[in-house]
């Protein structure tokens, strides 16, 4: 059976592995008590994987040529920032 979960997430230049339950679908990103939070669909029987994932700020400088896939999950404001999750994939590590 299925549930949404919520993980919370640091910003940072660099990938941050999260753990979620296999086939994970991600419901939104959200502010929540000042902290960045992903909420996803999440089957807690099925085997846990890593999603590696980027938290980066509006205006950042970002070098795309160390990640080979990168898709956008969501947008957060966190007065006063304004903060991008993106999924990497297909990193080699």
């Amino acid at each position: 059976m299925a549930r949404i979960l919520k993980y919370p997430l640091i910003p940072s230049r660099e990938v941050q592995r999260v753990e979620l339950p296999l086939g994970a679908q991600v419901v939104s990103v959200i502010e929540q008590n000042g902290k960045i939070m992903l909420y996803a669909i999440c089957d807690e029987m099925e085997r846990m994987e890593r999603r590696d994932l980027l938290v980066v700020g509006t205006g950042w400088k970002i070098d795309l040529t160390d990640w080979p896939r990168v898709e956008p999950i969501g947008t957060v404001k966190v007065d006063p920032f304004v903060w991008h999750v993106l999924e990497v994939h297909d990193l080699p590590f």
